[in-house]
């Protein structure tokens, strides 16, 4: 700067501005970092106005929303925003504004030019000047969009396990391996075990009670951590109520968060096994139907031709008879042998019966008066070693049956006991009356509510032990010490009172 003086003299004054303009270089070059910074920034950048109003954004910017940065710039930040997310951060905005905060994070739909919403989680910052006035906001915004998208896809495919977890008729249990504790249960386990999910999550399954078997708990996780799964192994359980229940069960192992769990599923196979078994029960009934038909024809043909050879000694013993005084001894005996062929023909007549070819003609008849006439041949039958006692009932009442069927019955029941016994004992014969309530069938499904005769036979043997007592109606049956069935200890045949 120059001055004149009176004498026409100038005066010059030099003020040193060097370190002014390095500063403003540096600002300068500042500045034009910052710009080449902001504008070559990988990540959606801009100024806003302290009314939300954009003074600038980068290129990133604008291709996040799809606009020219002349068609945002002056726009409120509002307008991009999803109209459900702008007042998302509202608050903590004041905050920042405040100096109550540095910095203000939050997750928002933006909608693009196209119509496109996008996701962005946008970091406000407040820039103020040095003196601490607030200047301008810095927005700078991630695109988190395809991130949103693979969580929603994760949380749809978790939505659809969870529901098809719950809704599954196969049985799911899932258990944290560290503590063994059931941390889920789906509707079925609820359903199949009796317990509501209060009652089984946080307890483990020996809390519960569930398992039989200790070592099958055991070996199932055994299995499964050495191999990793295990498949469709067959054990039986118990559910809250007690009842004993075959599943078919496998187990995965697998992470929820840092945990290590146990999916554990089961198929409750119940039903299935008692319908095989049942099964197996008809096939053996339909195998002894088949046996005993067999027998029923075999029976049928030895019953005709022993039938011709009673007609014969019938025929003869007559013709004795005729031509011997009946006070002499041997008439007796004739006598004797009549009535032997006679009750042999009551049982031919019972096998003809019993193999379908002749029908059973029952009779009304006093009971001890059928059984007496039997017990001289009953005793012949079970031997002199052994005492055969006759207990006859007091004013018995009658029964309709056929007498044959009596013979036979008895017949079988003593040589049976006599098979029992060892050495010497005593087989007993008893009649009595007995009336059945509706009280004591309901307590005995085999039973009918009525009045009844009862024939009992008893003896003092060894009976029949388990392994053999399947096999007690099969006729032919040998448990190889070569004799037929061991007797049964006690039995009774009931028969309907006849009025």
């Amino acid at each position: 700067m120059y001055q004149q003086i009176d004498d026409g003299r100038l005066v010059s004054f030099i003020r040193d501005i060097t370190e002014r303009k390095r500063a403003e270089d540096a600002l300068y070059h500042s500045e034009e970092l910052f710009r080449r910074t902001f504008d070559l920034s990988p990540v959606c950048a801009g100024m806003v106005s302290l009314d939300f109003r954009f003074v600038r954004c980068n290129k990133v910017f604008c291709d996040f929303w799809g606009y020219p940065e002349e068609e945002i710039i002056g726009k409120s930040f509002l307008e991009f925003t999803h109209p459900e997310d702008r007042d998302i951060g509202i608050d903590e905005i004041k905050k920042l504004v405040a100096g109550e905060v540095n910095q203000v994070n939050v997750v928002k739909r933006y909608i693009r030019k196209d119509g496109k919403i996008v996701w962005g989680e946008l970091n406000l910052i407040l820039l103020s000047d040095d003196r601490g006035k607030p200047q301008l906001f810095l927005p700078i915004i991630i695109d988190i969009t395809e991130r949103k998208h693979a969580e929603e896809e994760l949380r749809a495919s978790e939505d659809k396990f969870a529901k098809a977890f719950r809704s599954s008729p196969q049985v799911f249990s899932i258990t944290d391996l560290e503590t063994g504790r059931l941390i889920e249960i789906n509707d079925s386990y609820r359903s199949t075990m009796g317990f509501s999910r209060e009652e089984a999550i946080g307890r483990t399954t020996l809390e519960l009670g569930i398992w039989c078997s200790a070592e099958d708990r055991h070996n199932f996780v055994n299995e499964l951590l050495t191999n990793g799964s295990v498949h469709n192994i067959e054990m039986t359980i118990k559910n809250k109520s007690g009842e004993l229940i075959t599943i078919l069960a496998s187990g995965e192992l697998l992470d929820i968060g840092s945990k290590r769990c146990m999916l554990v599923s089961f198929f409750d196979i119940s039903e299935q096994k008692r319908a095989e078994q049942e099964r197996d029960r008809l096939e053996l009934q339909l195998q002894q139907a088949m046996k005993l038909e067999s027998v029923g024809r075999l029976a049928g043909g030895v019953a005709h031709d022993f039938n011709n050879m009673l007609g014969v000694i019938l025929g003869h013993s007559e013709l004795a008879m005729s031509q011997v005084d009946p006070n002499l001894p041997l008439n007796n005996d004739l006598v004797e042998i009549r009535k032997s062929a006679n009750r042999s023909a009551d049982l031919t007549r019972q096998l003809l019966a019993f193999a379908r070819k002749q029908i059973i003609l029952p009779k009304i008849l006093d009971l001890n008066e059928t059984v007496e006439s039997t017990l001289k041949m009953l005793s012949r039958l079970i031997g002199e070693d052994i005492a055969l006692l006759w207990k006859p009932g007091a004013s018995l009442w009658q029964v309709r049956v056929d007498p044959s069927q009596i013979d036979q019955i008895l017949t079988n029941l003593c040589v049976n006991s006599r098979d029992a016994i060892i050495d010497v004992g005593a087989v007993t014969i008893e009649t009595t009356n007995c009336v059945f309530d509706e009280a004591f069938c309901s307590d005995h499904a085999d039973y009918l509510p009525g009045e009844f005769v009862m024939l009992s036979v008893t003896d003092n043997g060894t009976g029949i032990d388990k392994k053999h007592q399947a096999h007690i109606f099969e006729p032919f049956y040998d448990k190889g010490d070569g004799k037929r069935n061991r007797a049964w200890t006690g039995n009774s045949l009931w028969s309907s009172k006849t009025e």
